[in-house]
């Protein structure tokens, strides 16, 4: 079985978590979703560090809750990680259509 990735998710208080469904159409299925709201606006290092603490997963994956993941978002950062056996992956980003780290 493939190990197990915690996604973990920062939401300031009174946001809409607007990447959770690209999360939940990965084709990449064992998955922990870790949603941490930020009510006292501590910071999103804050609280990607607390969803770190109770992820169970072999791997952290952070997301920001306004992404649009790419359906094989976690499969191609798994695999490049199982190839090159790393520890880390830096996936490819597109802001205002201009692609980084392809």
């Amino acid at each position: 079985m493939k190990e197990l990735i915690s996604v973990i998710v920062p939401n300031r208080a009174h946001e809409t978590n607007q990447s959770l469904p690209s999360i939940k159409r990965q084709t990449y299925k064992n998955i922990e979703i870790i949603e941490v709201i930020d009510t006292d606006r501590k910071g999103a290092s804050w609280t990607r560090n607390e969803g770190a603490k109770k992820a169970k997963g072999k791997y952290l994956f952070f997301c920001d809750n306004d992404l649009n993941l790419e359906k094989d978002c976690l499969k191609n950062l798994w695999e490049t990680l199982q190839k090159n056996k790393d520890d880390w992956a830096f996936g490819k980003f597109i802001i205002d259509g201009v692609v980084y780290n392809e």
